[in-house]
């Protein structure tokens, strides 16, 4: 759908749409807490808790292969300052942060053997992606990973497939994406974009930031 625009101050602005839905793909949970803060959203989709950059994001999207996901031949321990941080899928590079049990903050040496619930979880929670009805306008979030690239072009060009894979391979008809924080800051096509400084006390970022910049773009209409 095209973007309605208006220009103030010298600036071109986006003006913000009724969606029905609106869903994280990452690059944290931090985009998802948001989202559900700002507009009293429940519903989990598979990306929500994950920690992975774009590139992951269209690497599962165009092969969701749940039994891949967690097959312990992909799943690494992650270990930072000697510590087991995370799990991570090497095939996909998702980051499974949430997934698996913890001992005193470590994720616990077996994990392996803990694999059947957060399998489960997450094909329930891909059958309800799935199954989003394709004409339903739906607003999808990605904000940059630390792993992600700085530079503008292949950003854009990896946002670019998202949403063809996103039309394409799942059928949506209506979706804009929204990124935030990326070096792509300008609207194009199906992609909006929102930049502006992130830092707080904790994970969750600057939730006024976060909520202004929401509001800009969003106004949720179930």
């Amino acid at each position: 759908m095209a973007l309605t625009r208006w220009w103030r101050s010298g600036a071109e602005v986006v003006a913000p749409r009724r969606y029905r839905h609106i869903i994280s793909l990452g690059t944290s949970c931090r985009s998802a807490h948001h989202i559900r803060r700002q507009f009293g959203i429940t519903e989990a989709y598979p990306f929500d808790w994950w920690i992975f950059p774009l590139t992951a994001t269209l690497s599962f999207l165009e092969d969701p292969d749940v039994e891949c996901l967690y097959d312990e031949r992909w799943l690494v321990l992650n270990r930072e300052n000697g510590e087991a941080a995370a799990v991570t899928n090497e095939r996909y590079g998702i980051r499974l942060f949430h997934e698996f049990p913890r001992e005193n903050g470590a994720v616990i040496a077996n994990f392996a053997d803990h694999v059947g619930p957060p399998k489960e979880r997450t094909r329930a929670l891909l059958d309800r992606f799935l199954a989003l009805p394709k004409d339903d306008p739906i607003l999808f979030v990605k904000g940059r990973g630390y792993h992600d690239s700085t530079r503008a072009r292949p950003w854009a060009s990896c946002a670019g497939k998202l949403c063809e894979v996103l039309q394409t391979r799942y059928g949506f008809l209506d979706f804009d994406l929204l990124l935030v924080n990326t070096p792509v800051t300008r609207a194009r096509g199906r992609i909006r974009t929102a930049s502006f400084p992130d830092v707080g006390p904790d994970w969750r970022g600057d939730a006024d930031a976060w909520t202004r910049a929401l509001v800009a773009h969003a106004v949720y209409d179930p």
